[in-house]
């Protein structure tokens, strides 16, 4: 009886799989937020929520300039090709590098923002901090376990660290001035996610330098690329000027509202798909 279910389970179409592995990572990603946000809120208070979420808001336009389109475009190139090793670490090296040279140049890019203006420059650590998301941003290659359908992997990981996540804001954010910590706790969990990300990667390709191609994916890149920005460029704009015009506590009232409204949002699409 126990083998029937067994087979059961593990014959079930990839398609239903996905789709509880999706469910699974949507309803942790809202959950987690509901759990953190109200002890964050009463801690740091508006003013210190705002503070990061306006830095994460300007670190977003460098973000979404250092992806180059990368994640979305990676999915299907890395699904044409997972059946053959070879081509998969060719592919996989090909893309990697190009996302390798637009996230160094927007970090730097990024670092000369920051010493630039003075509303950055005041909170130089604090910039700083966010800014090094950027860097460990370029190992966030879900694009590439996604082209192999591994969401399971994904999920499972996830998962894990955000749960690490939650436990370090409550042993951490102690006053209302640990809100670099705040942003800190944010990078060392990306950090380790890619970190576990390196660790599976080479287990399923081999990084190369000879033999690479690069124009081939310039042009399709870019149009993602573009349709990208144009999205992203409106949905920041709002947070870029509120942080610009007001205090940073009504930043942090905004922020934390449009938050729970998109988490709703994201179920509900989650349910749907």
């Amino acid at each position: 009886m126990l083998l029937i279910k067994y087979l059961m389970v593990n014959s079930m179409p990839s398609i239903k799989k996905n789709y509880f592995y999706n469910v699974l990572l949507t309803s942790t990603n809202i959950i987690a937020p509901l759990i953190i946000y109200p002890y964050v809120l009463r801690i740091l208070g508006p003013a210190g929520i705002g503070k990061v979420n306006f830095a994460m808001s300007i670190m977003g336009y460098f973000l979404m300039i250092a992806q180059f389109g990368i994640p979305l475009y990676g999915i299907k190139e890395i699904a044409k090709v997972r059946d053959n090793k070879e081509k998969l670490s060719k592919v996989f090296s090909e893309l990697f590098l190009i996302n390798t040279i637009t996230f160094i140049l927007s970090f730097v890019f990024y670092l000369i923002l920051v010493i630039t203006i003075p509303k950055f420059r005041g909170d130089f650590v604090l910039y700083f901090v966010v800014g090094t998301n950027l860097i460990f941003n370029l190992f966030t290659i879900d694009w590439f376990y996604s082209g192999l359908e591994e969401y399971k992997y994904i999920t499972l990981r996830s998962v894990c660290i955000r749960i690490l996540y939650i436990i370090l804001i409550y042993f951490v954010i102690k006053s209302e001035n640990d809100y670099t910590k705040y942003a800190m706790l944010g990078v060392l969990s990306l950090a380790l996610s890619n970190f576990v990300n390196i660790l599976f990667l080479f287990k399923r390709v081999k990084f190369i330098l000879k033999g690479l191609e690069f124009k081939k994916y310039l042009k399709p890149i870019f149009w993602i690329f573009l349709s990208a920005v144009i999205g992203s460029f409106y949905n920041k704009m709002d947070v870029v000027l509120l942080g610009f015009l007001t205090d940073e506590k009504y930043v942090g009232f905004y922020t934390t509202n449009r938050r729970i409204t998109s988490l709703i949002l994201s179920f509900v699409s989650a349910l749907g798909t």
